[in-house]
């Protein structure tokens, strides 16, 4: 165990030393860095694997160089799936999962051309219970954010809405809780260019969301406003000290509170009359 531990410190530091390119052995041949958690330990564990592309993703396989049994990073995948992968200069996380099946044999077929590598971001991990030392495939799905932008600059013209103006046509501004699971357009029956709306962790009237909301008014001519709170809010029940504490932690000592809430009814109610008081 410690030679091949000692062949793999050799290996890393060689990687991290010479923007993710290795000599020796592995000359001229595709390795990342994956950093796994121990099964056992809960230890930071980073091993040096061969990938394979295949598209938008890389192909790495639990062989352990023919040994008869998986490699123990394979048994930190599966036991803890959030993985960190190196690749040249770049560092990311990513969430594994495990393939089998077709995908799986197709990913392990011999000859097979090897498409280019682009920039992925999720994680893929395929082994075929068939095999005592199976084979896994290694992936990192497009950013999230490159990609939206990809799809709005496709579609600059069509966002742009020059026929729409600035002024909300149903003269009202929104303010809800930023919630992935409320979709406010079809919920309050709006089309683009019907309302302002303004989101935030709850949908409380904070100083910044009454700020927006003065400017709504005073600016852009809306003279209603609708609150929309929800009950399974992320804020409820949070603890103000702890979120506190952890901010301290990172060195941040933020002005603002959290704004957590025991009750979401009391919480509406607080936020409709601090509306009603603002001017």
């Amino acid at each position: 165990m410690a030679d091949i531990n000692d062949f793999n410190r050799t290996i890393i530091e060689e990687f991290r030393s010479h923007g993710g390119k290795v000599g020796g052995p592995f000359a001229g041949t595709p390795v990342l860095l994956l950093g796994t958690t121990g099964a056992k330990s809960g230890e930071q564990r980073t091993t040096p694997v061969v990938y394979l592309p295949d598209g938008e993703r890389m192909i790495i396989f639990a062989s352990k160089a023919g040994a008869p049994e998986n490699p123990a990073w394979y048994h930190n995948i599966r036991a803890n799936p959030t993985v960190t992968v190196e690749v040249g200069n770049d560092s990311f996380a990513a969430n594994a999962t495990v393939l089998d099946g077709e995908e799986r044999d197709r990913l392990r077929t011999p000859g097979r051309a090897a498409p280019a590598v682009r920039r992925i971001r999720a994680t893929d991990l395929a082994r075929d219970p068939r095999d005592r030392a199976g084979a896994c495939g290694l992936a990192r799905s497009v950013a999230n954010a490159d990609e939206m932008l990809e799809g709005a600059a496709a579609r600059a013209q069509q966002l742009a809405a020059p026929g729409l103006s600035p002024r909300p046509r149903r003269r009202v501004a929104v303010l809800a809780c930023m919630d992935t699971r409320i979709d406010l357009f079809p919920m309050l029956g709006l089309q683009r260019g019907d309302a302002h709306i303004i989101r935030n962790a709850g949908g409380l009237a904070t100083d910044d969301a009454i700020r927006s909301l003065s400017a709504s008014q005073r600016l852009l001519g809306t003279d209603e406003v609708v609150v929309v709170m929800h009950d399974g809010c992320g804020l409820h029940g949070a603890s103000e000290d702890e979120f506190a504490a952890a901010l301290a932690g990172d060195g941040a000592l933020p002005t603002w509170r959290l704004g957590a809430f025991d009750d979401v009814e009391r919480a509406l109610r607080q936020s409709l009359a601090r509306l009603r008081s603002s001017r």
